[in-house]
């Protein structure tokens, strides 16, 4: 830091941590707490350089961000300024290794009513399975899971599966994007 010409000192560039890809306890893929929100936390809280930004991911729907937020007006997130949902999505388009093509639907957290938009937006996706369409809501990825499995589950197996099967295509996702909310709110990014 040096003292400027009218007295101020110049601090410079101020350099802030994002994580805007961190899946939460309890995520319907790719779990890496095992649902332990203590160990969640405390990683978030531990981290060096601190966390202020927090994107947090699940996929096709926000129940991890839902969590996280109320975490975070309980006081348990003190360090991230900013916490987000991060809705990462596969799309129908395969890669070499016939694997979808991941897209993240970042959103933003200003609108008090952020949760009721984006379950609307995701709503109207919908994914056919045996001539079904089945939406992107929790009930309608645990009907596809349970669907597609073919015998009994517990809901959130059932969900699980639903997602590791559900896949967007582009034109939706493109309609998606031309929702007033969406085009204010949303980003999209691979």
């Amino acid at each position: 830091m040096k003292e400027s010409l009218s007295g101020t000192v110049d601090q410079g560039s101020v350099w802030r941590r994002w994580d805007p890809h961190l899946h939460a306890p309890g995520t319907l893929l790719n779990d890496q707490y095992t649902a332990d929100w203590e160990a969640f936390l405390q990683a978030v809280n531990t981290a060096s350089p601190r966390i202020e930004a927090l994107g947090v991911t699940d996929y096709f729907c926000i129940r991890g961000y839902q969590q996280a937020r109320a975490h975070k007006v309980a006081g348990k997130l003190p360090n991230v300024g900013l916490l987000f949902p991060n809705v990462e999505m596969r799309l129908d388009i395969k890669t070499e290794k016939a694997k979808g093509i991941n897209i993240h639907l970042l959103f933003s957290p200003a609108d008090q009513e952020h949760e009721t938009h984006i379950l609307r937006l995701l709503g109207g996706l919908s994914f056919d399975f045996r001539e079904v369409a089945h939406p992107c809501t929790p009930q309608g990825l645990v009907a596809l899971g349970r669907a597609f499995h073919r015998k009994p589950l517990d809901e959130d197996a059932a969900m699980s599966i639903g997602a590791m099967q559900f896949k967007t295509t582009l034109p939706a996702l493109r309609a998606l994007m031309k929702d007033r909310w969406a085009i204010e709110n949303c980003l999209a990014g691979c």
